[in-house]
């Protein structure tokens, strides 16, 4: 017994030297990461954008999710670890204020009465107590923060997972049967995870059938969810969760909520993931009374955003030639273009003699139908043009290049207008147009 008492007594004195000396190691970790949360903000962004350009319409609605829900993450980890590096930062200046005044707060001195000084250290005992309860809620918030990270990683992962293969499926099936059976498995899996959280409620937990598969269930659901994470996420987040009070839990889940809407409205709007629901991609851009900055080329590269609107060179041209137009072409639009496209469309074929001529057919059907199912305008009259595919050196973001040869137009403003005939199934185009002045310089 006393070898016994010695050894968790050994025991304790190691956990506790530790614990003292792993300060260091969690200001580099928190730092760290830190600085690499803020990179993950433009690692979203280009994920909104690869799925904008690349991804069928049936899947926009869970790319949405996906980019948003990581944004979310994001914004987490960098207020799980800001906090960690706070707080172990306060830690560090009061052990040194520990070092400088070993006896804290003094009860005898010349700026306060004796009766404040004893309701004060009533309150207030310790310095040295205090000091401990910082280090403890520091070493315990890296380990939610590590925790959350696990979690979200691991989630995105699976999401990942879902995205990836609705669009393998996309290329062998219609769009809308892959987006059903790819919505249907992550629906599935949805109501098991509530069927899970209902079963942990105190009116079934002590039913017997609750017994015999609650636990196994949610083993699965754990590594389905944590996948590459699950050993290390099941040792952090049912330690966490046994030993916070349910009030206590609730409680940092609300803090952390606040802290995480804040950054998440500050770099929302730094963002394209809105532009993957099809109503803001459906909307009508008729507005002539303002000039948005994306459409023009010299102005639009705040926050190193892909060009998802038709662009011009500038607001200002100097001269007729100056006029191009770039207009992005994702995929879901294509696919609507070809669809509705009245050429015949090449048939396939394997054949090596025959690829090289299947593949130039295939450009010159694309062209056709692309000139077909758009109408460009300048102040309202159709207009002459040259259309090539292109793809923008921003981003590589793929879509047509247009020419106007031989364009002559009145000093003053004018307006370029794209309608997508294909986009809007209602009848009504969808319809870009990007006012601009001309204001030729005096030779």
């Amino acid at each position: 017994m006393e070898d016994n008492n010695q050894t968790q007594d050994s025991k304790g004195a190691w956990m506790e030297r530790l614990a003292m000396e792993s300060w260091q190691a969690e200001m580099v970790i928190s730092g760290v990461a830190i600085f690499g949360s803020f990179q993950l903000f433009d690692i979203v962004n280009g994920l909104s954008s690869w799925f904008y350009f690349n991804l069928p319409e049936g899947f926009m609605g869970m790319a949405y999710f996906l980019c948003f829900y990581l944004l979310v993450a994001v914004a987490v980890l960098v207020m799980s670890f800001l906090a960690h590096f706070i707080l172990r930062a306060l830690w560090i200046a009061a052990i040194g204020l520990e070092s400088v005044y070993p006896n804290g707060i003094r009860r005898e001195n010349d700026s306060y009465s004796p009766h404040f000084m004893d309701q004060l250290m009533e309150k207030y005992p310790s310095l040295h107590q205090f000091n401990q309860d910082l280090d403890r809620v520091s070493s315990a918030l890296l380990a939610y923060a590590l925790s959350f990270v696990m979690v979200f990683f691991g989630i995105g992962i699976l999401l990942s997972g879902f995205v990836l293969v609705g669009f393998l499926l996309a290329t062998f099936l219609e769009d809308e049967v892959a987006s059903i059976i790819v919505q249907g498995v992550f629906g599935l899996i949805a109501v098991v995870l509530m069927f899970n959280g209902l079963m942990n409620s105190k009116s079934l937990r002590e039913r017997e059938w609750v017994k015999r598969i609650h636990f196994p269930l949610s083993m699965f659901l754990g590594r389905l969810a944590a996948n590459i994470f699950s050993k290390p996420q099941t040792y952090f987040g049912y330690t966490i969760r046994t030993n916070l009070g349910t009030k206590r839990f609730w409680g940092l889940m609300m803090g952390m909520l606040i802290g995480v809407l804040v950054i998440t409205m500050s770099v929302f709007s730094r963002t394209q993931i809105l532009a993957l629901m099809p109503a803001q991609y459906l909307r009508y851009d008729d507005r002539t009374d303002r000039v948005y900055s994306s459409n023009y080329a010299d102005e639009s590269s705040d926050y190193d955003l892909a060009f998802i609107r038709p662009q011009i060179p500038s607001a200002m041209l100097n001269n007729p030639t100056e006029l191009q137009l770039f207009i992005p072409m994702p995929e879901r639009e294509s696919r609507k273009i070809f669809d509705l496209c009245s050429g015949t469309k090449p048939e396939r074929t394997f054949a090596s003699d025959k690829m090289e001529q299947y593949f130039e057919d295939t450009r010159q059907y694309r062209m056709a139908c692309f000139q077909e199912q758009m109408r460009i305008l300048l102040d309202e009259v159709p207009v002459e043009y040259i259309m090539k595919a292109y793809r923008h050196p921003h981003q590589l973001e793929p879509g047509l290049r247009i020419f106007f040869p031989g364009l002559t137009f009145d000093p003053g403003e004018h307006v370029i207008t794209i309608e997508h005939l294909s986009v809007d199934n209602s009848g009504k185009p969808k319809v870009d147009r990007i006012p601009f002045f001309y204001l030729p310089t005096e030779s």
